[in-house]
């Protein structure tokens, strides 16, 4: 298969990793992937699910987006620059880097499915400005000291090692560059367990410091951090924290909670959404945290 020039520079050697990759329609596939594995996020579905009005994830990426675009505006990038979507899913964020322009973007997941999905959604024109690439963040074919900007989206929470996970985009990253990551908090999940009249999910919880992928699903879990214990598990010497925000928890109290299954008109939902809008609580779903590298890893 014939990449773009950018593409190829980014990627290691092929002759060196040719052995454990493979291009599947548009998309370079760690080999190891291909086999049969229920993760938690494989069946993810959140660029469908944000386009649903008043929903979680409806309120929650436009918040998203207002939070990463001041992102954006820090680290001053030209549409040329390599943006990496690690972590990314099914892609809503590889929608918002299209939307504001960029021409070279990285989508990065472990989960095949969300991928394809993906790739599905692209034109031919889009597809030639993403690089799709399925694989572990522990293990990939990228090479180190590439990205002009990252981000990861509740990628550290997802995976076994928090501070490995983010060492290794650290690794990624070029010198005096940015990171955007999110991640929820376990302070959410109890109190959605509360608002949902659950106190056995509130008590497995608290207890495990898991919460579900999906309130339909409770046995798909994964782990979540207290606030004060993200800020420490952010705290790396290579990284300079920038601007700490978070994502309002209102939006998933009131319509991932109160008024799930309840009929109201779409009047009533968008004076609410009005009203959460100007709230400045500081009672958060997801905390984001920009940071810039400031060294570079040991050899």
């Amino acid at each position: 298969m014939k990449l773009q020039p950018w593409k190829t520079q980014l990627l290691n050697p092929l002759d060196a990793v040719r052995e454990n990759y493979q291009f599947i329609d548009d998309i370079y596939v760690c080999k190891d992937l291909l086999k049969p594995e229920d993760t938690v996020w494989r069946k993810s579905e959140f660029a469908l699910r944000m386009l649903v009005p008043y929903t979680t994830t409806w309120c929650e990426q436009q918040l998203g987006e207002a939070i990463l675009s001041r992102a954006l505006s820090v680290a001053h990038l030209e549409p040329e620059d390599v943006v990496m979507d690690l972590g990314c899913g099914d892609g809503r964020y590889v929608r918002y880097f299209l939307s504001q322009g960029y021409r070279r973007i990285v989508a990065l997941n472990y989960e095949l499915e969300p991928l394809i999905a993906l790739r599905e959604r692209l034109t031919e024109d889009e597809k030639a400005k993403v690089l799709l690439i399925g694989a572990d963040i522990m293990h990939h074919p990228l090479q180190e000291s590439s990205a002009d900007f990252v981000l990861a989206w509740s990628l550290f929470t997802s995976t076994m090692d928090f501070q490995a996970s983010l060492r290794k985009c650290i690794h990624l990253m070029k010198a005096n560059t940015y990171l955007f990551n999110a991640e929820p908090v376990l302070e959410h999940a109890l109190t959605y367990a509360l608002v949902m009249n659950d106190p056995d999910e509130f008590l497995r919880t608290l207890t495990t410091k898991t919460r579900p992928r999906m309130w339909s699903e409770r046995e798909s879990r994964y782990r979540v951090f207290t606030l004060e214990e993200l800020s420490n598990l952010m705290a790396d010497p290579l990284l300079e924290r920038v601007e700490t925000k978070g994502i309002n928890v209102l939006p998933s109290l009131l319509f991932g909670g109160v008024l799930a299954g309840k009929t109201y008109d779409d009047d009533y939902k968008n004076a609410l959404w009005q009203a959460i809008q100007k709230a400045e609580t500081q009672w958060y779903r997801q905390m984001t945290y920009l940071s810039k590298k400031i060294g570079n890893p040991a050899p």
